[in-house]
């Protein structure tokens, strides 16, 4: 049984303006004749007695459902008996919708597709809240019924075992969800519209939802059990269905007993308790956070109250600290180094404390508004154990100086470029002071590392490219921050490197040709050393045959 196209667009606008229950139905008499609001409301049920005129607002007739099904059964006798059903049920009555389907389009009612789509729509703006569906027997949740096409689905087959019910709402149930509503729905829009169940209940689920996650945590309202009782309640919002939530969950906060009757009680204690949770609970994070920036403030040792007034405590106190305590590469703990990140160009304390120093790995990757517990005194002990670590972190052993001496270029920094070799002395920065000095990455402050100890005034020769870190140690077992150096000896391109001999004794040799007289001493003293070495020739056969190969150069030049 499926609906034309053609007549689809019409039939859904007239629809859709039926199904729109909280507000009355509106015709748009300034419309073309072929557009649903003429076709359907106006022509058909308007004319026919189904709908009543209201205040006319210009080119917008505003009219009311005709709750006499005298006046138009005779028009409309399938619609007028399936409102009598509907009235005659009680309260465990149901209505199996594909049988009831079948019976109206059966004689002597004859409703096709158009007739069924436009009384369901009828129905549900008629009864509003006090008519149910669901898609089957057991579901917890009504099916909504908003949309032509939820509309056509009850009465195609869609859904066989969909079934309505039906019970009315008392005068007490409709203040308890307008209170509801006009409490935690749109502002101010419940003044002029009658919402239904549903509505107040998405209003709930959509305003829970859009609290922080650390304001919906019981133990964050120790004294406060009403409070603790809603937010165990409203855990179940958006599992538990409109009607039930509503009259027989959110009594249970409040001590009260929920059932299927809605008493003055009820209303009355709702309308008075469910805005003062609700203040709690909007409240929750800021009365949190005011706990953080009192913590802070003392930790910090600052007597106003003011953020202007803490920021300068914080920057005062972190102007103060040495290099070595601003190092957040080396020697920090986790609860150290958010510190010394953050706090190093602090301007927005509400930033820093409540989302960039908690939302850390070290301190748990939540911001204060996300966190799934009351955190408050193991985050001011975070911050209090970084904060005395840096504090003691400083300084106590400057690093040693160094004395180079050969021929090198050493501008600021860690960078000493050399040609052939250069000499480094290491001066002690204290009395009694030991230097250890380790090549690559290795530590030299650890005693397992590779590291070797400068005596008194002994260098240390470098003659190949090489990284060097190097720290001093005072008698009390204090360490100077570790230092490190880059050398490359500048000439080392123009050596000439020596490879393995092949099995005919031969070796290749490979360098750069040099640029200049002290380049050229480089390649040849290595390459003459080289040749001595491996027995090519002896001493005094090198300086003969350089002394000739000179003078033949001299005499061709």
């Amino acid at each position: 049984m499926k609906v034309q196209f053609s007549l689809n667009v019409k039939l859904k606008e007239a629809v859709e303006k039926m199904l729109r229950f909280s507000e009355p139905i509106s015709i748009e008499t300034d419309l073309p004749q072929q557009r649903g609001d003429y076709r359907y409301l106006q022509k058909c049920l308007l004319q026919n007695g189904v709908l009543r005129h209201g205040t006319p607002d210009g080119f917008i007739l505003r009219c009311e459902f005709e709750k006499d099904t005298a006046k138009f059964q005779a028009k409309f006798p399938a619609l007028a008996e399936m409102i009598c059903e509907i009235r005659a049920l009680d309260a465990t009555g149901k209505i199996r919708l594909s049988d009831w389907v079948q019976k109206y389009r059966c004689s002597p009612y004859g409703q096709g597709p158009v007739a069924l789509a436009l009384s369901l729509a009828c129905l549900r703006h008629l009864f509003r809240d006090s008519i149910r569906f669901k898609s089957q027997e057991g579901d917890l949740a009504d099916t909504a019924v908003r949309t032509f096409d939820q509309v056509m689905m009850l009465i195609d087959g869609t859904l066989p075992n969909a079934f309505l019910s039906y019970r009315p709402l008392s005068s007490t149930e409709k203040a308890v969800v307008s209170g509801v509503y006009s409490l935690f729905g749109a502002s101010g829009s419940a003044v002029t519209k009658d919402y239904s169940v549903v509505e107040a209940h998405t209003a709930l689920k959509t305003w829970w939802a859009g609290l922080p996650p650390i304001a919906r945590v019981p133990k964050l309202y120790p004294q406060e059990q009403a409070t603790q009782n809603f937010i165990t309640v409203m855990e179940k919002v958006a599992g538990k269905d409109a009607h039930a939530f509503i009259f027989e969950e959110l009594p249970i906060a409040f001590g009260l007993d929920g059932g299927l009757m809605v008493t003055t009680e009820v209303a009355d204690t709702l309308q008075a308790e469910l805005p003062k949770v609700k203040a709690r609970l909007e409240a929750g994070l800021e009365a949190l956070e005011a706990r953080i920036i009192h913590g802070v403030r003392d930790l910090f040792g600052v007597e106003q109250n003011t953020y202007s007034d803490i920021l300068d405590g914080i920057k005062q106190w972190y102007n103060k600290l040495d290099n070595q305590q601003r190092d957040s590469f080396t020697k920090q703990t986790n609860d150290s180094k958010p510190l010394v990140v953050y706090l190093k160009s602090l301007s927005d304390f509400t930033q820093t404390f409540f989302v960039e120093i908690p939302k850390t790995p070290e301190y748990g990757n939540r911001p204060v508004r996300d966190w799934l517990s009351d955190r408050v005194s193991e985050y001011l002990a975070q911050l209090k154990s970084g904060k005395e670590y840096i504090e003691a972190n400083r300084i106590k052993v400057e690093p040693p100086t160094l004395e180079p001496e050969g021929d090198y270029d050493w501008p600021e920094g860690g960078q000493l470029a050399f040609k052939n070799k250069v000499k480094i002395k290491f001066k002690t920065p204290s009395k009694n002071a030991k230097i250890y000095v380790a090549e690559g990455s290795a530590d030299p402050t650890n005693p397992a590392a590779d590291r070797h100890e400068m005596n008194g005034n002994e260098p240390l020769v470098i003659e190949e490219n090489k990284t060097i870190r190097y720290a001093a140690q005072d008698a009390e077992g204090n360490w100077s921050p570790v230092q490190m150096l880059h050398l490359s000896n500048a000439n080392k391109e123009f050596v000439p490197a020596i490879g393995p001999s092949n099995l005919y004794g031969q070796r290749t040799v490979q360098f750069n040709l040099p640029t200049d007289v002290s380049t050229l001493k480089v390649t040849c003293r290595e390459l003459f050393r080289k040749c001595v070495e491996f027995g090519i020739v002896d001493a005094s056969q090198m300086e003969t045959a350089v002394l000739e190969a000179l003078q033949e150069v001299i005499s061709v030049s």
